[in-house]
């Protein structure tokens, strides 16, 4: 017996430094490996307290170790911790390295929404004449602004963004989202969140005149808010939609954007899991279900509080990818339940469309960073995408023949049917049986 007071050796600690765990529990008598676990997070919580503190000058420059932290089980643990680290995540976060445009037609997918084909480009390409003109012109202007005295504008008050043509629609949105969550909280929080969260959102499409809101937004931004407060929310809110994959959702529809992304969720499923894949798109179910995902950081799927932060340490600082890694990751941990549904597409949407609280978001994080690391995102985009848009063109080819072996068969028994018809003495007998069967059937009705 123990009283939670066990010891472990490093290399037990290492492994045990892998398993996710629940910080809010206690150490648990007789049982070494919920101990372990709290120990473990104990250790997490002293590891970082202690690194923030060596590095409060420099902390900026620690992104590597920082985005370490947010990545490793249990990710930054405590919203404590959150408020230091996420501001200096956002303004470092690797944003699109890569543009999505709609310039080619994709065999990719059944569904209508896929049909577009992402064509990747890399910013670390050779640059063109026009981009050299353009960074003299910035040079040249950026000249002119170190003489210039700069004169930084008010922030727009409330009423000049109640006159947004957005405003409504944010203010709509956001009473239907904080009426669920987040939840336990007094109708005093909620309205007070209420009263900061929708001038926030309003202030960030106020920056940029070409961002149109999208439901789901607002749900990025509650999250900011609720652990960085209304000053550093908005100023995260606003680095997020300049510099990572929300740029393309507020400047672009969400078919050409998102749901060109969520393309790769059967390719990621195809080399991770392909009987999985195989029978998902069997049932030709498309991506529609997990458009909330990648647009939301999942904060709208997720019930627990824990779980969404959980998500956003990872997403802070990872790959702009990395929502479509961590749903081929939810999707092959919910497998046996995939398995036991009837392949049609309505029953399949309706399954994953909804995430049960019962998933352990941790281990699916570790999982989606096994994907990632397997099929990093420049092989996934590129030379697997080719791959699997062959292999689907390879079972559409062999469905198109399937049919068309029996077609000929169909053919030959409406012929033969076609051609007894044609016979005098074949159509005598079935009017004559005709009208046996009306006689008969007029006796019975006059006389019982």
């Amino acid at each position: 017996m123990n009283n939670g007071s066990v010891k472990y050796d490093e290399s037990t600690l290492e492994m045990l430094d892998k398993i996710e765990f629940y910080p809010t529990k206690p150490p648990f008598k007789d049982k070494p490996i919920s101990n372990a676990r709290f120990n473990i997070f104990a250790r997490k919580v002293e590891k970082i307290r202690k690194f923030l503190e060596e590095h409060k000058e420099d902390l900026h420059y620690q992104i590597r170790e920082l985005r370490s932290f947010a990545c490793s089980p249990g990710g930054l643990v405590m919203d404590e911790f959150r408020a230091q680290i996420w501001p200096i995540l956002a303004e470092n976060i690797p944003g699109p390295s890569d543009l999505l445009r709609d310039e080619t037609e994709s065999s990719c997918s059944d569904s209508d929404f896929e049909s577009a084909v992402s064509t990747l480009s890399n910013f670390n390409e050779e640059e063109t004449d026009s981009d050299k003109e353009e960074e003299k012109i910035k040079d040249v202007e950026s000249e002119k602004v170190d003489d210039a005295v700069i004169v930084e504008l008010p922030p727009p008050s409330e009423e000049d963004l109640k006159t947004h043509s957005e405003w409504n629609q944010v203010q709509m949105d956001v009473n239907r989202t904080l009426a669920r969550f987040p939840p336990d909280i007094t109708e005093f929080a909620r309205k007070s969140l209420q009263t900061d969260l929708i001038p926030l959102i309003v202030r960030v499409l106020w920056e940029n005149k070409n961002f149109r809101y999208y439901q789901g937004f607002h749900d990025i931004c509650l999250t900011l808010i609720l652990v960085l407060g209304v000053e550093d929310g908005y100023k995260v809110a606003k680095i997020l939609s300049e510099r990572s994959a929300f740029t393309n959702y507020l400047t672009g529809s969400l078919e050409k954007t998102a749901m060109v992304e969520l393309q790769y969720l059967y390719v990621l499923l195809y080399k991770a899991n392909m009987g999985l894949e195989k029978y998902l798109r069997g049932a030709d179910l498309g991506t529609l279900f997990a458009l909330s995902w990648p647009i939301t950081w999942f904060s709208h799927s997720l019930d627990e509080y824990s779980d969404v932060v959980l998500c956003f340490d990872l997403f802070l600082s990872s790959h702009f990818l990395m929502p479509v890694y961590l749903g081929a990751a939810l999707i092959s941990e919910r497998e046996d339940e995939i398995f036991r549904t009837e392949q049609e597409m309505p029953m399949l949407h309706g399954l994953l469309s909804h995430i049960p609280s019962t998933v352990d978001i941790g281990r699916v994080i570790e999982r989606a960073r096994d994907i990632y690391n397997d099929y990093p995102p420049l092989l996934a985009t590129d030379h697997y995408r080719r791959e699997y848009e062959k292999e689907v063109e390879r079972d559409r080819e062999t469905s198109r023949r399937m049919r068309q072996m029996r077609l000929p068969a169909e053919t030959l028994k409406r012929k033969n049917i076609l051609d007894l018809l044609k016979d005098p003495t074949v159509t005598a007998g079935i009017v004559l049986s005709a009208g046996v069967g009306i006689a008969y059937a007029y006796f019975k009705m006059s006389y019982g």
